[in-house]
């Protein structure tokens, strides 16, 4: 709805005193399209994922083997459980979990090796960089008429993910020499760079500084979860820093699907039956690049570790949890089941022995 001022004789409308001036009289006219119209939206969907796991046990035997795909885990599955994350409205609300159960005498001394794949989507609504005769123009554009599909192809705004930030879980050892981690440029960072650089918060740098923090969570007691935070496990790279990701866009007669860039990290650990097998690694989206347009929906740099996902620029990984068998083991039921017996059978016969002794005497 809209008020605006038109010229009237007002002679017969004397009652009408809103903003009544002389021989102007204001209306208020609903349901009028003046052609006025939102910037589109800037928005991206950043997912940071486990996409492979491999675990091998001391003896050099693979034990699982198996990736993460469509949501299914396929391949060497044996003794996993997974579900997946679920998302509701853009966001995560369940992170999902790969649950590992095996013989605590094979645990000790086996190596998982975990591979996490990091996708950035432009999910923006399509916008151009020259605003007077682009998006906006009403009817036959710029595009269309003068230059055609291959400038509108040019002029489209792209969005490039500079910088990644990655929280790597203090239980995860990250190998600097693993091929993967190389071809994808990741960098061990420290808070004081994080900070000069301002890729952060001032509160985020704060919590890092800190050691550990309250999640925001709480156990089955209703008691708070604190998490540790390790300065030495957070990495960053800016290895899609050329990319120019397009949002879904039509180009002539067809639609061009959205664009999106994937980088990729692996870390692994000697497991041990006395320490708990749990990992966990959160990312974030903290350097947005684009030639113009609306501001990106999403706040780059302003996610706390191990906190739930508030917005698309952030991202935690499935939940990976190795852990003994918790079934009942049967092999035990045998040989305890013998030793009752023979107790048994051992104090009926002293029993009868004794007292056929005392009826002799």
């Amino acid at each position: 709805m809209m008020e605006f001022n038109i010229e009237y004789d007002d002679n017969d409308l004397m009652s009408i005193d809103l903003n009544r001036v002389e021989n102007r009289i204001a209306f208020k006219i609903n349901n009028m399209d003046f052609g006025i119209i939102r910037r589109p939206e800037q928005s991206v969907n950043f997912v940071k994922t486990l996409s492979e796991i491999r675990l091998t046990l001391a003896n050099g035997q693979v034990l699982i083997d198996a990736k993460v795909e469509n949501g299914q885990l396929v391949g060497e599955v044996n003794h996993a459980t997974y579900m997946a994350p679920r998302k509701e409205n853009g966001i995560t609300v369940d992170n999902g979990y790969l649950r590992i159960e095996m013989d605590e005498s094979l645990i000790q001394g086996s190596t998982v090796q975990m591979t996490f794949k990091l996708t950035t989507e432009n999910t923006s609504q399509a916008d151009y960089v020259d605003e007077e005769y682009g998006y906006y123009q009403y009817g036959e554009s710029y595009y269309q008429k003068a230059v055609g599909e291959e400038e509108k192809d040019n002029d489209i705004i792209t969005l490039t993910p500079s910088k990644i930030v990655d929280y790597l879980d203090p239980k995860s050892v990250y190998r600097p020499d693993d091929e993967t981690n190389i071809e994808y440029q990741w960098k061990q960072t420290s808070i004081e760079e994080l900070r000069n650089e301002g890729l952060v918060a001032g509160n985020i740098t704060d919590a890092l500084e800190s050691g550990e923090y309250d999640t925001g969570r709480v156990d089955g007691n209703g008691n708070p979860i604190i998490e540790e935070l390790d300065e030495s496990q957070i990495f960053t790279t800016d290895y899609l820093d050329d990319a120019k990701l397009k949002p879904i866009y039509s180009k002539g007669d067809n639609l061009n699907p959205a664009q999106g860039g994937d980088v990729y990290m692996v870390v692994d650990k000697v497991l041990s039956s006395s320490e708990d097998a749990d990992f966990q690694n959160q990312a974030e989206l903290v350097m947005i690049g684009k030639p113009g347009g609306g501001k990106i929906t999403s706040t780059p740099g302003n996610y706390i570790p191990n906190k739930q996902q508030k917005e698309t620029d952030d991202s935690t990984s499935q939940e990976v949890t190795i852990t003994p068998s918790t079934g009942e083991n049967r092999a035990y039921v045998i040989p305890v089941t013998v030793g009752i017996v023979a107790f048994v059978v051992l104090g009926v016969g002293i029993v009868l022995i004794r007292k056929k002794v005392l009826s002799e005497r």
